[in-house]
């Protein structure tokens, strides 16, 4: 099974340390039980598509309108061989789902048999990660909260993608500016089902969310990834490498 890490980042991400801490901690032991890992990163052109319904969906998402949205150039980043720029593409966050449906395209053209999605701030432990039972499915990953099982699209930070669905998303009109949100409407008009894990976590989910959700991987636990940061909280990449350190 070809297995693929597709990791969605930017020139800022790789200027500010966030892909190295990656690439420190526990991306070496992935490659080790035989997962690949990309980081995708937009060349700054636009996508040559009509973006008004992704910048409006973006504009009415309130808070994250906070987040610092700053795009350098592209020839201000080193070229690294764990970088596949993604031509005619986007770098900046608010049109992050044509860099995310151009990754989907080229892990396709690649014959990945599946797909993990993260961002630059998640925390994973690769034996779990290769050890879990996402061969069984086609969308797998956590919705988080409460009522997570009955929501219709995974969120947090992390999901799992197939091969079947790759191929209904490469080709799939952008119809909300979140990745997590399209890749549910996408899913949901072809049939395929949502199949809820709670292993997949975030350390910033609200007080009142079940402890299970909140946790990181652990010794005495299940889980196996995390999602460090959340709007508003700025990411530390000194978080990640001291996850890492915890589970050593």
């Amino acid at each position: 099974m070809k297995i693929l890490i597709l990791i969605l980042s930017c020139v800022q991400h790789e200027l500010n340390g966030y892909n190295q801490a990656l690439r420190d901690t526990w991306l070496p032991e992935a490659t080790r039980l035989g997962m690949d890992y990309k980081f995708f990163i937009g060349d700054g052109q636009a996508s040559e598509e009509d973006e008004t319904l992704v910048l409006e969906t973006f504009k009415n998402s309130g808070v994250y309108t906070q987040k610092d949205l700053k795009d350098p150039d592209l020839l201000t980043m080193p070229f690294k061989e764990d970088h596949v720029i993604l031509v005619d593409t986007p770098d900046d966050y608010p049109r992050i789902v044509y860099k995310f449906r151009n990754a989907c395209r080229w892990a396709f053209q690649q014959s990945y048999d599946y797909i993990f999605e993260i961002p630059t701030d998640v925390f994973a432990v690769p034996l779990r990660l290769r050890l879990s039972d996402f061969g069984k499915h086609d969308y797998l990953g956590s919705a988080l909260g409460a009522s997570g099982e009955t929501r219709n699209f995974v969120s947090g930070g992390s999901m799992w993608l197939s091969r079947r669905a790759l191929g209904f998303l490469i080709n799939a009109p952008i119809t909300h500016w979140t990745t997590d949100q399209w890749v549910g409407e996408v899913m949901r008009k072809n049939g395929i089902k949502l199949t809820h894990d709670f292993r997949y976590t975030s350390l910033d989910l609200p007080w009142d969310s079940p402890g299970e959700y909140r946790e990181p991987p652990r010794p005495n636990n299940h889980i196996i990834a995390t999602h460090i940061a959340n709007t508003p909280r700025i990411y530390d990449p000194k978080v990640m490498y001291e996850l890492h350190e915890e589970w050593q």
